[in-house]
């Protein structure tokens, strides 16, 4: 499975795109500029996140060793990780996020999305999928 986020445009902090699988529209993306991986393929796997307390499809390598743990009350969607971990995930905006984190939902105005569940969940579960078929899962990062 081919996933390829269309970088749209930077405006401030944020890098705005929208995400593909195999050619297919999917939703918009927002990056934070300070931590954006740069042009080019990754591989996606799905790893357990201690922090989320939920499989997530993290970006290369899982980097858990260094993340220090947060506190159950202070967790949310939108709550930045302890350490740079590039991974695709729900969330509002890029303000504060300098995890590495590409958050999914519909864009509102550039580096603030809505709806995000709706866009995060439904990719989950075909990572899920994919990952239970035993199909290698690629992330093209491309600029326009």
């Amino acid at each position: 499975m081919e996933l390829t986020i269309k970088r749209t445009g930077k405006t401030g902090i944020a890098i705005d795109g929208t995400l593909h699988i195999d050619g297919q529209r999917i939703c918009d993306t927002a990056e934070n500029v300070h931590t954006a991986l740069p042009e080019g393929q990754y591989t996606i796997v799905r790893h357990y996140c201690k922090q989320y307390n939920r499989f997530m499809p993290v970006i290369g390598e899982p980097c858990c060793a260094q993340c220090r743990p947060i506190p159950d009350e202070d967790m949310s969607p939108n709550t930045p990780m302890p350490c740079v971990c590039p991974m695709l995930k729900p969330g509002n905006g890029v303000h504060h996020r300098e995890d590495g984190s590409i958050i999914l939902g519909t864009q509102i105005v550039p580096g603030c999305l809505s709806h995000f569940k709706q866009a995060f969940m439904p990719l989950a579960e075909r990572i899920r999928k994919a990952v239970e078929r035993n199909k290698v899962i690629t992330l093209k990062i491309e600029e326009l």
